[in-house]
């Protein structure tokens, strides 16, 4: 019931953008697809403005809002009655969202990779009395990171009870649903139907690397193929220019600008990310390693270039194309001499679109023109230069490479119709070469539904993978106020540490040391060694006398005793940390032992806000 509930909340929400997206010029059909995207956003931004001015109950201020978004939409939507419209619509969000959970059920567990940060950041908002969050992993400290995505879900979260490790996987699904909407809304805009919205969606979320492809001839099963990442960012939300022609629609953008930039005004003030500033590169992709990941996308996208150059030579066709043969060639040689071929073939690629968008003759075509612009510079971009962390010169590039190509891929998508109407003219060419992009990226896509029918065990529960003790160490903290601080065991990021406070939301007096150090740089370290001493003097200690001083001195409340804390520390060293406190919780090998309640001294457990 629970589910449903949670479902007919972003319904509630999505009514509200669906009338906000009508009002600002999109068409039922683009309204109603962008509509729970748009809602999440108006619902979570008064409820974000109330945390932030001090309102303990800003959920509460979500909620109203959304009520109200319900009632203005459903009467737009009544008003409108364009049904068959919102029906299209709305199949494909469920068909994306159904495909994406069915993907994801031989593998809800939310452990590894980073996904317990991203569950950490959620629960953490649902425990929030006022923004900035507190931080899970460095008890006493604000949350230093980018947390408004996981905010959007957190009202109808809440208003449903749904528990958070099956919200978590259904969230996905819906991530998946409202973004295949966005990009088929998209799609079918610059293509002017609807197969070229679904070749959008297709290509945007789940078409899978050439790498497949040749994972599959080099012997790889299909149901072991090798994953990185599934593409699941969605990057514009609009096609057309908001606020008219001329000086209106410059002003307009002007005022999105600023008025973005002001609405979200609190969060940039106090967020101070770790910027070691950027640097040039040292080590580039070899272009055969890029084809492998965007070769379906940049291939259109040369075709397209080549054919746009022609256009802007201008002349007699014959000669255009000798003058588009020689360019190339020269292309091909500058890339050879310089031993650089990724850079100088991507800049050629990008160069006529760049021409195309800013000269007077793009036309209709513009818009698509200038995303494929920026999505092959979003690929050229760590061919150049890289934003400096603290990962170290073997890993310069990562992060910049991950984030540069996750949004690329997303905007040379979402141009793909345009690309293959100018770099095809003849629709046969433009139908073999969209079967074979097809088949190209079927592989990796194919493997993961594949998986479904091998696994021995499928659900959406995200923390199966828990010993029972563990999860009902997670459910206790999750009744526990605002303000306490649990211990657990401490060790290497993507790993299973730190699943306790991921899970609760409780924050830890040390999680992930590693991130904190990415998130704040390394002036933390010194901190971050500190506290991870002090929970091994916690855990190892033979003096109860001792372990209540270190517990006092840390201002921790709680001492969790799981499954890996009894794999680190031997059974003599538990009993004497159990016997030095409370233990309030011993069920199914969990213990928990309490040594002091919160500052605010809300003893009393309150209602678990992630359990039914």
């Amino acid at each position: 019931m629970t589910i449903v509930i949670f479902l007919l909340v972003l319904t509630a929400a999505g009514l509200g953008g669906y009338a906000l997206l009508v009002r600002v010029g999109l068409d039922d059909l683009e309204a109603w697809a962008g509509g729970r995207a748009a809602g999440l956003v108006l619902v979570a931004m008064p409820a974000w403005w109330a945390g932030v001015v001090g309102v303990h109950q800003w959920r509460g201020v979500g909620t109203v809002v959304l009520v109200v978004c319900a009632v203005v939409g459903g009467v737009v939507a009544w008003r409108r009655r364009a049904w068959r419209q919102l029906l299209v619509a709305e199949a494909i969000f469920w068909t994306a969202i159904v495909a994406v959970i069915v993907i994801r059920l031989d593998h809800p567990q939310i452990v590894l990779t980073e996904k317990p940060m991203d569950m950490g950041i959620l629960a953490s908002l649902l425990r929030a009395e006022g923004f900035p969050p507190p931080d899970m992993w460095l008890a006493g400290e604000a949350l230093p990171y980018y947390y408004w995505g996981a905010l959007l879900w957190t009202v109808p979260l809440s208003i449903a009870s749904l528990p958070l490790e099956i919200g978590y996987n259904l969230i996905v699904g819906l991530i998946g649903g409202m973004v295949v909407s966005l990009l088929w809304m998209l799609g079918r805009r610059a293509g002017g139907s609807h197969w070229s919205g679904l070749l959008v969606a297709f290509f945007g979320l789940f078409a899978g690397t050439p790498d497949g492809l040749r994972q599959l001839f080099a012997g790889t099963s299909i149901t072991r193929l090798d994953y990185w990442h599934l593409l699941l960012l969605a990057g514009p939300d609009q096609w057309h220019w908001p606020g008219g022609d001329g000086t209106r629609r410059w002003l307009a953008v002007a005022a999105i600008a600023v008025g973005g930039w002001l609405v979200t005004a609190p969060f940039h003030l106090d967020f101070q990310p770790f910027f070691q500033g950027v640097r040039m590169v040292f080590a580039w992709t070899p272009l055969g390693s890029l084809l492998l990941y965007a070769g379906c996308l940049l291939i259109p996208a040369a075709l397209a270039a080549m054919a746009l150059l022609q256009r802007l030579v201008g002349g007699d066709e014959e000669a255009n194309r000798a003058i588009v043969l020689l360019a190339t060639a020269a292309v091909l040689v500058v890339a050879a001499a310089t031993g650089r071929p990724t850079l100088v073939i991507l800049a050629a690629i990008c160069v006529p679109f760049v021409i195309a968008v800013l000269g007077p003759r793009s036309g209709e075509d513009r818009p698509a023109f200038a995303l494929a612009a920026l999505g092959i510079f979003l690929f050229l971009v760590p061919e150049i230069v890289y934003v400096a962390d603290s990962y170290g010169d073997d890993l310069h590039r990562m992060n910049t490479v991950f984030k540069s190509y996750i949004q690329a891929w997303i905007f040379v998508a979402v141009a793909l119709p345009v690309l293959l109407r100018w770099g095809l003219k003849r629709r046969g060419a433009r139908l073999a070469v969209v079967a074979g992009m097809i088949l190209v990226a079927l592989p990796h896509v194919t493997g993961m539904f594949s998986q479904q029918i091998v696994a021995e065990e499928r659900g959406v529960d995200g923390m199966r993978w828990m010993t029972a003790g563990d999860r009902a160490i997670v459910h206790y903290l999750r009744r526990q106020p605002p303000g306490t601080i649990v211990a657990e065991a401490v060790g290497g990021a993507y790993t299973e540490y730190a699943r306790l406070s991921s899970a609760s939301g409780v924050p830890a007096y040390l999680g992930w040391a590693n991130h904190e150090s990415v998130w704040r740089g390394n002036e933390v370290l010194p901190e971050t060694e500190r506290r991870g001493k002090l929970i091994t003097r916690l855990y190892t200690s033979s003096d109860a006398e001792e372990i209540r001083r270190t517990v006092e001195e840390a201002g921790i409340h709680l001492v969790a005793i799981g499954s890996l804390e009894s794999k680190d520390f031997s059974e003599q060293q538990l009993a004497e940390v159990t016997a030095a406190g409370e233990v309030v919780l011993d069920e199914d090998g969990g213990q928990v032992v309490r040594f002091a309640s919160p500052i605010d001294d809300r003893s009393a457990a309150g209602p678990d806000m992630m359990e039914p």
